[in-house]
């Protein structure tokens, strides 16, 4: 249940439960009183804090609250150091045993043998790249994710506020304390300043000012199975971080179910696509998900290629986008928030090459001229419709950018095709796209 468990006296609780293991080896060990406090980090589980007395009676509820004021610290070093661990097995995996994508194996199986071979040769090791390849670029990306995510937060802090002014206009009816008031007051200002911004700029300021002058009040005054307003909003905070963690965590699990689907559902058809014609394949969730396919005879030159492997290829892009839109539409009504995603292809026939860069373990375009391309995929999901404010991308609808006039032509084909087979609506629109920073011409089929 990711919360602390806590027994006051263990012998009165082992009177009530005698076949709880945990209870009897505890009452071995001569522990009277315990608390085990679980440690996270988000879903991961990082180890159990144990605090234990040999006398009855010290720890309970209300003081085992007070951990929440330092759990976070102990947590951030545990996953520092998990993290650095991970990161030295990582690294010996990487520099051993480089997890490659099949379609590029052979190349790097190559340079191995010839290093292993000539041994001797104190030349440096030569780099490995694939030239003339065709790139293709696809993403299916949540409309709005920032917005979403501030506006959730803000949410989130707007009702923390409001839940602790009522706590100590509570405290305050109780205690008659001065320092009740100069806290709603203070509450009171950040209210009027996040109703005031769109986006939080003083999140840390909040979250020190409740974890330094009022956090620390509450268990102080919160009685045991008491049900008042102070043990209600204990329970909407994150066990883990200490955060009013309403909004946000709807929004963290929506985005973790999607890309969950969406990574899975590709990777399984990519075994289509790879039929087709061997080719390099990675991708990465973001908000939603992109991915890169590289397709060309040197990367694998002992299969007969042509420039109509390229064009099944694409075709095969743009079923697997209306299966990706029709799977999230299947899980859209099961998510904590309602999201929208929009699908976006681009289409290139300018080749390239790529080469893998020993230090990131990873393939880069290579040379000025290619990196454009990276450029152009960087900028294109924040384009607009030439001469309008309207978004190219849109939910309900695939677009797909070019530069080519040839490829309108190709693509047109592809998406009657699709229409013919019920898979689209009989509605293509053929815009032109603004001005980008530093590109120009660019066009689209929607």
């Amino acid at each position: 249940k990711s919360d602390y468990y806590v027994v006051s006296n263990v012998d009165t609780m082992l009177e009530k439960h005698p076949e709880d293991k945990l209870l009897v080896i505890v009452k071995d060990l001569g522990i009277k009183s315990l608390i085990l406090y679980p440690l996270k980090n988000g879903n991961e589980y990082l180890g159990i804090l144990e605090i234990t007395s040999r006398k009855a009676g010290v720890f309970n509820r209300i003081n085992a609250n007070l951990l929440t004021e330092i759990t976070p610290l102990l947590e951030e070093s545990i996953y520092r150091y998990s993290v650095d661990f991970e990161n030295q097995i990582n690294a010996y995996i990487q520099t051993e045993y480089t997890s490659l994508h099949p379609s590029v194996e052979w190349k790097f199986r190559q340079k191995a043998k010839d290093h292993i071979i000539n041994a001797t040769n104190t030349k440096q090791k030569s780099q490995i790249s694939f030239q003339n390849v065709y790139p293709m670029y696809g993403e299916v990306d949540v409309r709005n994710s920032s917005m979403i995510r501030n506006q959730c937060m803000k949410t989130d802090y707007l009702n923390q506020i409001d839940y602790l002014i009522k706590i100590c206009e509570e405290l305050y009816s109780r205690k008659n304390k001065d320092k009740f008031l100069d806290y709603i007051s203070t509450l009171q200002d950040f209210l009027n300043r996040i109703d005031n911004v769109d986006k939080i700029y003083f999140e840390t300021e909040l979250f020190d000012y409740i974890s330094l002058h009022i956090h620390p009040e509450i268990p102080k005054y919160a009685k045991e199975g008491e049900k008042s307003i102070l043990e209600k909003y204990l329970k909407k905070l994150d066990t883990t971080t200490g955060l009013f963690y309403v909004e946000r965590k709807k929004f963290d699990q929506s985005i973790s179910m999607m890309n969950s689907l969406l990574a899975n559902k590709l990777d399984a058809f990519q075994q289509d696509a790879q039929a087709i014609f061997p080719h390099y394949y990675e991708r990465f969730k973001t908000d939603g998900i992109d991915y890169n396919l590289y397709i060309g005879r040197s990367i694998s030159p002992h299969k007969k290629f042509s420039y109509n492997e390229v064009k099944q290829i694409r075709y095969w892009q743009l079923q697997a986008t209306i299966a990706l839109e029709h799977a999230y539409k299947g899980i859209q009504k099961k998510m904590p928030l309602k999201m929208e995603v929009a699908s976006l292809i681009f289409a290139t026939n300018s080749t390239l090459d790529i080469l893998f860069k020993m230090d990131e373990k990873r393939f880069d375009v290579n040379g000025y001229n290619n990196a454009k391309y990276e450029i152009i995929k960087k900028r294109i999901n924040k384009a607009y419709i030439k001469d309008s404010d309207e978004r190219i991308n849109q939910p309900g609808k695939i677009c797909i950018i070019y530069s080519e006039d040839v490829l309108r032509e190709e693509y047109t084909a592809y998406l009657n095709t699709l229409i013919e087979k019920k898979y689209l609506k009989n509605d293509i629109e053929y815009l032109e796209i603004d001005d980008l920073q530093g590109i120009s011409g660019l066009l689209a089929i929607r």
